[in-house]
């Protein structure tokens, strides 16, 4: 699913921006971008949420022009092992460097005190990727 965003004109923040959905994650619209097609012309941001399990192949295409890439991950040994694939997807077939500063994790439902928490933190640690976020 992606949100655009088109800008709004006003700066005092009195009303919020228009969101459009356009589907992005069915096999045709990824392979051909169509998505890029149904963009307003006044589109200030977009924001792509791809599945979970995006396909290696699919990332250089989708992270190319992008200005920031947000990996979010739980503290489950699951959601661990699945943002060390998609983080070394990212590095090694997507091309996304670490010093151009585009690539950030967000930590989800992170209690300080568990274990698993500490788990987590501990992992992102070793990634060399800045945590942008800590949402509780």
């Amino acid at each position: 699913m992606c949100r655009v965003h088109p800008r709004t004109g006003s700066e005092s923040g009195d009303s919020l921006p228009q969101i459009q959905l356009v589907t992005v994650y069915e096999r045709e619209a990824l392979t051909r971008r169509t998505f890029d097609l149904q963009l307003p012309r006044n589109t200030g941001r977009v924001i792509i949420d791809t599945p979970a399990a995006l396909e290696p192949q699919d990332m250089p295409e989708l992270t190319r022009t992008a200005d920031k890439i947000l990996v979010p991950v739980l503290p489950s040994e699951f959601d661990i092992h699945a943002c060390s694939r998609c983080i070394q997807n990212l590095l090694l077939v997507a091309k996304v460097r670490r010093r151009e500063n585009r690539l950030g994790i967000i930590a989800n439902r992170v209690r300080r005190h568990t274990l698993s928490s500490q788990t987590l933190l501990r992992f992102l640690g070793t990634l060399g990727v800045p945590i942008v976020a800590t949402l509780p």
